[in-house]
């Protein structure tokens, strides 16, 4: 069975409650499901988080769900890379779902405003 579908399943959600909560069409999740696409980086990341679970094993590169939004009892039991990779994981998935609900204009701005963050000032979108 499909990693989608399974902890899907497990959630006890439907096809067009998992849409729901993605903002995508049920086909998506069908389709993704009968592996005939696979979800976006963005779409990849919102399950990831949805389902608590690393993309390896999502995407069936792994048999270890791992955890991708670790407690800080978890964190503490890490060495200092994984546990800023887990962080790092959790601030990305914020940080695509936040852009994907911008429009045209809202993603600009964002650019630009990450460009002054990141110290290039004469960036402009």
């Amino acid at each position: 069975m499909n990693r989608i579908a399974q902890l899907r399943k497990e959630k006890d959600w439907s096809q067009q409650e998992l849409a729901d909560m993605l903002e995508v069409h049920q086909t998506a999740v069908s389709q993704w499901e009968n592996e005939r696409t696979t979800p976006n980086f963005e779409a990849l990341m919102e399950l990831c988080g949805l389902f608590d679970v690393r993309p390896e094993y999502l995407m069936g590169n792994s048999n270890e769900r791992g955890r991708f939004n670790p407690t800080e009892e978890e964190m503490d039991g890490l060495g200092e890379d994984e546990a800023e990779a887990a962080a790092l994981r959790a601030l990305d998935s914020n940080l695509h779902r936040y852009y994907a609900g911008l429009n045209l204009e809202g993603k600009k701005k964002a650019v630009e405003f990450l460009a002054i963050l990141a110290g290039n000032v004469d960036f402009r979108a």
